[in-house]
């Protein structure tokens, strides 16, 4: 060997090692520079790329950023942006149709016509949305509007990140709208519902663009004798004593004791007679002082003579009535 030759093998082997690393910088530097380029022009510091592995559920919309490369490939590395009418070009592999589709799927069928011209072709295809994933809140929260999607959160988080329901807020008519692709689903959720065998509420799980909307429940009401009869707004846990002090409480004239509750309990309704006065003595007693559900009644009656009438004039239209009959 010259000396030459013993002075160029070591490097040739450095080389042989610095030379795919150099393209591989090489090739995958524009695709970065692009997502920086983009996160900065569209999306602001909040952008986030969705991949395979990151927000598998979020589907791809109109406008958003999709980067491609084919590792070895340097001239199938591309960035597009999907156009209106759901479609996106990629160099030798044509057009594709990815709108209300995830990015794995989109993945996948990139990969499919990959191997019409490659052998085992190593892709990469992530999506930065045109604005970031988020989830919907509206309806009987204390800060309705938008929340950033997160993979981890439940329903019950969701509702958190929104401050929380509000005392009126009716759990047990909680409504999820979906939209997939040209199909908008509702899902109805009671998360009053019994807990599952694992110990916890099953709730579906959310996905990118979902919309929770919370109803308000219906106001009790509290009619008759009572200072202010009307409707009393719902508050969750709340007992049929309190309802009469939130109307006012009762009359002079009220009859306390032969008082009407109509109440609804797993979709079936009854009405029974109540004492409120047993009610207000006894607040912590459930049998006497229940608690009362969305769009429950109750109704105070006149207590009997509580118009000034009196015994004598009962008796007098008893006796009037009665020789009247005779007389017949």
């Amino acid at each position: 060997m010259s000396a030459f030759e013993r002075l160029f093998a070591p490097r040739a082997k450095c080389l042989s090692v610095a030379f795919p690393l150099i393209a591989a910088l090489l090739i995958g530097a524009p695709a970065a520079l692009a997502a920086e380029g983009i996160a900065e022009e569209d999306a602001g510091p909040a952008a986030v790329s969705v991949s395979e592995t990151a927000f598998p559920d979020y589907l791809v919309r109109v406008g958003d950023r999709i980067q491609f490369s084919v590792w070895g490939e340097p001239e199938l590395t591309t960035d597009t942006v999907v156009m209106p009418d759901g479609t996106i070009s990629l160099p030798l592999m044509g057009t594709f149709r990815v709108l209300g589709k995830s990015v794995p799927t989109v993945t996948e069928e990139v990969k499919q016509e990959c191997l019409r011209y490659l052998k085992d072709p190593q892709i990469y295809l992530s999506c930065i949305p045109r604005v970031p994933p988020q989830v919907y809140v509206e309806g009987a929260v204390d800060a309705p509007g938008p929340v950033p999607y997160d993979p981890r959160f439940s329903l019950l988080d969701y509702l958190t990140q929104a401050g929380g329901p509000t005392p009126d807020a009716d759990l047990s008519n909680v409504i999820i709208t979906r939209v997939q692709g040209d199909q908008v689903t509702s899902i109805e959720v009671d998360m009053y519902a019994p807990p599952a065998a694992g110990g916890s509420v099953e709730t579906p799980r959310m996905s990118p663009g979902d919309t929770i909307w919370v109803g308000r429940a219906l106001p009790v009401s509290v009619v008759g004798e009572v200072e202010n009869p009307g409707v009393v707004p719902y508050r969750q846990g709340l007992r049929l004593s309190d309802y009469i002090a939130l109307a006012g409480g009762p009359t002079e004239r009220a009859d306390r004791v032969k008082s009407w509750l109509k109440h609804t309990e797993a979709g079936v309704t009854t009405s029974r007679r109540v004492n409120i006065a047993i009610a207000m003595e006894q607040p912590d007693t459930l049998e006497t002082n229940p608690i009362l559900a969305p769009g429950d009644a109750v109704t105070v009656p006149e207590k009997f003579l509580a118009g000034g009438l009196e015994w004598a004039d009962v008796l007098r239209v008893l006796s009037t009535t009665v020789l009247w009959w005779h007389r017949r």
